[in-house]
């Protein structure tokens, strides 16, 4: 069988169609609904959905094709590729992931952030990119009926997401998450050094206090650098002879300072790192 594209728009990822005449799907017991697995060169293989013809392709079903799909498939269009009958749920068929280009360094990070924000690409292979924003689109399009699946996708950047992604049956309903308040932020530290030994001097809601502005990942990392500064301590200490008994280790008030100051100054070098920071000074 030969792939064809129907209704290609270039501006409009993932809406290519592979058009298949129908009776050959029905040779292979295959109808409307049905999943097929579509197999192209050197055992490239995905599975896709049939649909039932519209006015434009009398006689005919219809298969959607994607830069997902064609990648797994190892096709192109004018390809001939094997079909055959499968049966896959939707579910266990489709996973996107959603990168947060906040939290991704190195080539990636640039890679989503330009697609999701229609910055031009200057450099570097920019397939995995277009895929990735092809597939997510071609899912939240709902071309495929799926049953109880929900999309849930975060970012901590929300005026960097293209409209395209929050038109209405899309990305379409948003709820912003505030910064934990101290009460929240006392949970937090609770929660993070409950299986941490802590000395008498440390006072969480002091922690909680002193950090406005900050969320449960940064308060996450506050506690791990406390028990790394404190292991380190340790570790010093054996080295001088002065060895504390592991089971005598404490979490200090000292230690959380110095985990302060070096989430910190990783923050600040993180932030001066970053391009989007760049862009803004």
């Amino acid at each position: 069988m030969q792939l064809s594209v129907k209704q290609l728009k270039n501006r409009d990822p993932g809406s290519g169609m592979a058009v298949i005449d129908r009776e050959a799907l029905g040779d292979l017991g295959v109808s409307s609904g049905d999943f097929v697995a579509i197999e192209g060169r050197d055992g490239g293989r995905a599975v896709a959905r049939v649909w039932p013809s519209d006015s434009g392709d009398a006689g005919r079903g219809i298969i959607r094709i994607d830069g997902q799909l064609r990648a797994a498939a190892n096709v192109s269009i004018d390809n001939q590729v094997t079909v055959e009958p499968t049966d896959v749920a939707p579910a266990e068929r489709v996973r996107v992931a959603l990168p947060d280009a906040v939290g991704v360094r190195g080539d990636l990070s640039s890679h989503i952030r330009e697609q999701l924000t229609d910055h031009a690409v200057t450099a570097g292979d920019t397939n995995v990119g277009e895929r990735v924003v092809s597939q997510l689109l071609t899912e939240l399009d709902g071309l495929e009926e799926l049953e109880d699946v929900v999309v849930i996708a975060t970012t901590n950047r929300p005026e960097l997401i293209d409209d395209a992604l929050l038109r209405p049956g899309r990305l379409d309903r948003h709820i912003e998450v505030a910064d934990p308040d101290e009460d929240a932020r006392r949970e937090i530290f609770d929660i993070h050094t409950r299986n941490k030994p802590l000395a008498d001097d440390v006072d969480l809601d002091d922690l909680a206090a002193r950090t406005e502005g900050y969320v449960g990942a940064d308060i996450e990392a506050v506690c791990r650098e406390a028990a790394t500064v404190a292991v380190r301590d340790h570790v010093t200490a054996a080295d001088t002879d002065d060895e504390t008994p592991v089971d005598e280790i404490y979490l200090t008030a000292n230690h959380f300072e110095q985990a302060f100051d070096e989430v910190d100054a990783e923050s600040a070098a993180f932030e001066a790192d970053s391009p989007l920071e760049a862009e803004a000074v």
